[in-house]
Order: structure tokens, then sequence, then C-alpha cells
């Protein structure tokens, strides 16, 4: 998750699917995406689905 992390800042928006246990992983210090939505907890293992963006894209999403 690490390395998808910090292959992933070179795009304006992001959305990553399958993300259930390494939410924490890819927001790390790699990502320098400004925007990025929260982890949904209510499901037993989140919501598997987490976007990142340049922009206020994600923060609309909260």
């Amino acid at each position: 998750m690490k390395k998808i992390s910090e292959k992933i800042n070179r795009f304006d928006i992001v959305n990553v699917q399958e993300d259930f246990h390494y939410h924490q992983e890819l927001y790390g210090n790699e990502n320098k995406h400004r925007y990025r939505t929260a982890h949904k907890i209510a499901i037993p293992y989140g919501d598997g689905i987490a976007l990142s963006d340049h922009y206020t894209i994600s923060t609309i999403l909260k």
C-alpha cells in the first residue's frame, strides 16, 4: 500500500477499491493529496472505497 500511495500522487483524482484494511497506509505520509474521504467503520471491515484529490470533491462526499 505504501508503493501505491506514492504512485498515485501524480493523479489529480484517485479512487481506490477494496481498501478494507489498509486505509491508514494509503493515506500515510507518502500520499500528498490534500482532500480525502473518511474511512467508514460502521460496516464490519469498512466500506472498501477511498477517494483522494487535489480539489474539494472528497470533502463534499464526507
